[in-house]
């Protein structure tokens, strides 16, 4: 599958005092229902650091590899890469992981979460 069957969730936050009521749950399995609704496999990155990891691990989100990528100059950063869960809510891989990396790391750094 080409990168172009896949949806990149990015910049998708909550603010911190709305953090630990599902709010981030909601819409990350919205992002996933929608993508796969238009037929295509969501995938994001988020930097190593970010407690937001944990959140789409247990999400079921299926971590496919961890890379680095330059940000700027002097600026490398560690990505963990993930696929979204299937439809029926099994995790699965959807594109391989440099390839949706280097496609979403080469933007302007972010954090989802």
């Amino acid at each position: 599958m080409g990168v172009e069957a896949t949806a990149v969730v990015s910049r998708l936050y909550v603010a911190p005092d709305a953090r630990g009521h599902g709010i981030g749950a909601l819409l990350m399995r919205r992002a996933a229902r929608e993508a796969r609704a238009r037929g295509l496999h969501p995938v994001l990155d988020v930097v190593s650091r970010d407690a937001a990891a944990g959140v789409y691990e247990r999400l079921g989100w299926e971590l496919l590899a961890v890379v680095e990528r330059e940000w700027g100059p002097g600026q490398l950063v560690t990505l963990r890469c993930y696929a979204g869960p299937s439809g029926d809510g099994e995790a699965s891989a959807a594109v391989p992981a440099p390839a949706a990396a280097a496609r979403s790391a080469s933007t302007s750094p972010r954090s989802a979460g």
